[in-house]
């Protein structure tokens, strides 16, 4: 029986080829940490995918990828395809956004979650200048304010 969201396989003791079970888990992880999908509107397979390579299937997949709509098509000399389930996200390269899988389909993660990721993003020394001299000045005129309401006094 198979891992219920991965569809890894379980290892057993004298298990008959067991590096080929373990490097196939091994490229299901590989493909599902920090998802990197390339394209979500494609029908049908490219024609020379690279290994590694992650798609997710277009409704009316043909081909290879026929009966696998909304699926994770991870390509490692061969496809294998992984049903998403509720909550997974992935990054799509040529949207250059999160998508999130809603139970349904793949929505477009919304903005608030997506700027939690600008977090990340290291600004410029210019930029870092620019609000400290913003909070100086607004530092400065607070302390000159409080000056003037204390000699009122």
């Amino acid at each position: 029986m198979p891992t219920p969201k991965l569809v890894m396989v379980y290892l057993v003791e004298g298990q008959v080829n067991a590096e080929t079970i373990a490097n196939g888990n091994f490229n299901r992880i590989d493909s599902m940490i920090h998802m990197n999908v390339l394209d979500r509107d494609l029908t049908a397979p490219p024609g020379s995918p690279v290994t590694g390579a992650t798609y997710i299937v277009k409704a009316t997949g043909t081909g290879a990828w026929a009966g696998h709509d909304a699926a994770l098509a991870l390509y490692y000399n061969g496809w294998i395809f992984i049903t998403p389930t509720e909550g997974m996200t992935a990054w799509i390269a040529d949207e250059n956004k999160f998508f999130v899988y809603d139970g349904s389909a793949w929505v477009v993660q919304p903005r608030e979650a997506t700027a939690i990721a600008d977090l990340t993003t290291t600004p410029s020394a210019t930029y870092i200048q620019s609000e400290h001299t913003a909070i100086y000045n607004k530092i400065n005129a607070l302390l000159a304010a409080m000056r003037v309401a204390d000699s009122l006094t």
